[in-house]
């Protein structure tokens, strides 16, 4: 879990002014290809200290997803009308770890009394 937030927070250091140079979506589309590959790196890696450091690059190309929202509103919606995305936006970061737990309860207790792999 450190490694994958120090690369969390190194990852805004070099992807947001990047973002601002070349555009948003080549770099939503460059780090989300490189997470996904450095996640299946992580699952097949031969020892820790390399698992660590896809763990590291896993942050590092997860980051622009939370760091370069706000640059995502302000390019799509004009001065007067952000407010209502922001806020949304901003709720769905406060909330999470909020309803996270109890939709998990959920989940796990309609799992257990529906799934076809566990026997009544």
């Amino acid at each position: 879990m450190t490694f994958y937030l120090l690369g969390f927070a190194a990852g805004p250091l070099v992807f947001g002014p990047v973002s601002e140079v070349i555009g948003r979506r080549v770099v939503f589309l460059f780090a989300i290809s490189l997470f996904g590959i450095f996640n299946i790196a992580c699952a097949v890696s031969p020892n820790v200290p390399v698992f660590m450091l896809f763990r590291f690059l896993s942050g590092c190309c997860g980051s622009p997803g939370i760091t370069n929202a706000g640059g995502v509103l302000v390019d799509i919606w004009p001065q007067n009308y952000r407010t209502v995305p922001w806020a949304l936006m901003t709720l769905g970061g406060s909330f999470g770890p909020i309803l996270a737990p109890l939709a998990g309860g959920f989940i796990a207790q309609v799992s257990q009394t529906h799934s076809p792999l566990i026997p009544s």
